[in-house]
């Protein structure tokens, strides 16, 4: 019987949840709201974007950019369908109105391989779209924070 190796298909994303953040007098960023939201069940797409916050540093008479790396910057945007399983039709609408700092976390595989993260992030904006008789969307896009801990490592 053919078959491939399973590495080849990737750790599978088998939980995703975000969590609204109270942002305490010192700063400190501590679980708000009545629990974790799952996104899992209405996820339709999920984008991961690690990069680099550069800034041009060269004499004034130089042709050739020098750019410098300042910071890294992490920024998602998650992708979902709006439900219509008799809760919120819309519930990152509902959660980006409510506030506007979250924790993200993404586990990906199950068992002992799996690998989860914790990630923290501040809203950009939320867009709900339909093209033609299709489903209606809703598109999350949450800019990084920095919560003073490693956030993120490549698995």
């Amino acid at each position: 019987m053919p078959s491939i190796p399973l590495w080849v298909l990737g750790k599978n994303l088998t939980a995703l949840t975000i969590r609204q953040q109270t942002v305490g007098a010192d700063g400190a960023l501590t679980d708000g709201g009545s629990g974790a939201t799952s996104l899992l069940p209405f996820k339709d797409g999920l984008t991961f974007n690690y990069s680099g916050v550069l800034e041009e540093v060269g004499a004034d008479n130089s042709t050739i950019a020098n750019n410098v790396l300042l910071m890294d910057q992490l920024s998602m945007s998650i992708n979902t369908l709006l439900p219509n399983v008799g809760g919120d039709p819309h519930p990152l609408v509902t959660l980006f109105k409510a506030n506007s700092h979250f924790k993200v976390v993404m586990t990906f595989g199950t068992g002992g391989s799996a690998k989860t993260h914790t990630l923290y992030f501040i809203r950009e904006n939320v867009t709900l779209n339909s093209t033609g008789r299709s489903a209606w969307r809703c598109e999350a896009t949450l800019a990084s924070v920095d919560a003073s801990t490693d956030t993120w490592g490549i698995a």
